[in-house]
């Protein structure tokens, strides 16, 4: 197992000699995060490493984290100094940061267009990862709420598109969906590198529904989103049932977006697939935090994984999620898995 080496980069200065380390990606989140402690007798000021500061983490001379610094706070113990170190992909600005564009609306625009618009003041890049015609389709009508945060209306966006917002290890804004690419093999019990330590999974119905109904409206010749006579507008629903669930538990989808039938039947598939994949998900803990020589586990990755118990388990799935520690316990990776058609964008949906 591999010794990583961890570095922060903040201007021409590096760091390193963590006693402890906390990295985290995931294909759901718009910024991957970190956290480091060092331990030193020598005082650090807040000057050397500021607040706000630019910077970025290697793992092994891999960039996993560009962003800023956040916290930089000082523990005294006797005559030592702990400092810990947190921060985030340049990408989180977005969650906290209003939305703010000239008039705050956008007509016959796609995604990727609204997305660079609201990104640019910010100098982030906008990369645009998917092939999928629904996905890539124009809003005829987006419009900024009031209040509402960079992210929280391109999340609502890329929900109607049915395909993943997320962040790269340079903290760019990444449009993407469910990779096909298979990394490795996971098996349970077997002692060759990587080695699974635990395993946690679990089932459940808590956000799950036996009905997915979509409802939204059908324009007809006008500009969605202005006002509309009953004939220039169309009321539109999709129904999507989900047999596993045996009980009367439905739910409505409100679209923000002009629906046709095929479109709002969709989005109600997409949404029963991504909650029946978050109600199975698996936690797999590995020893450190590369599945090979030289390539270190990222989301959005596929594994094959086994588990030759009671449970019989061989399936591939999806890496969601990965979180890095370097602590007393040791060099550890905690993997989130779900089942990858959750992840799919609408046009894989259908043709799934």
């Amino acid at each position: 197992m591999r010794n990583p080496t961890v570095t922060l980069h903040v201007g021409t200065k590096i760091f390193s000699g963590w006693v402890s380390v906390n990295i985290n990606r995931s294909i759901e989140e718009v910024a991957g995060s970190f956290q480091l402690t060092f331990s030193s007798s020598r005082y650090i000021s807040s000057g050397e490493i500021a607040v706000g500061s630019a910077c970025h983490i290697e793992v092994d001379g891999i960039r996993v984290i560009t962003g800023y610094i956040d916290d930089f706070t000082v523990t005294l113990s006797g005559k030592n100094y702990l400092l810990t170190i947190a921060g985030r992909d340049k990408s989180a600005d977005l969650i906290d940061s209003a939305a703010i564009y000239r008039s705050g609306r956008w007509r016959n625009v796609p995604l990727a267009k609204i997305a660079a618009d609201l990104c640019e003041p910010f100098g982030i890049e906008v990369i645009w990862d998917v092939d999928d015609s629904c996905a890539s389709a124009p809003f005829k009508w987006m419009q900024i709420e009031p209040g509402e945060t960079v992210f929280e209306i391109l999340a609502r966006a890329a929900r109607q598109r049915g395909i993943l917002m997320t962040s790269d290890t340079y903290g760019n804004l990444l449009f993407t969906t469910a990779s096909s690419r298979i990394i490795t093999n996971l098996t349970m019990g077997d002692d060759r590198e990587p080695v699974i330590t635990r395993i946690d999974m679990c089932h459940s119905w808590r956000d799950r529904f036996s009905l997915y109904r979509t409802i939204g409206d059908s324009a007809a010749g006008t500009n969605w989103g202005e006002t509309q006579s009953p004939l220039q507008s169309t009321a539109i629903f999709a129904d999507v049932n989900d047999d596993a669930i045996t009980r009367y538990r439905p739910t409505v989808i409100l679209s923000d977006d002009n629906l046709t039938n095929e479109t709002a039947k969709v989005r109600a598939e997409w949404k029963k697939r991504r909650a029946t994949a978050h109600s199975q998900p698996i936690m797999v803990e590995v020893h450190g935090w590369f599945y090979d020589d030289i390539n270190l586990w990222l989301p959005n990755n596929l594994l094959k994984l086994t588990i030759n118990a009671d449970y019989q388990i061989d399936k591939t799935l999806l890496i969601v999620g990965v979180a890095f520690s370097l602590n007393e316990e040791g060099i550890i990776t905690r993997l989130q898995l779900m089942q990858p058609d959750g992840f799919l964008a609408p046009n894989g949906i259908r043709e799934g």
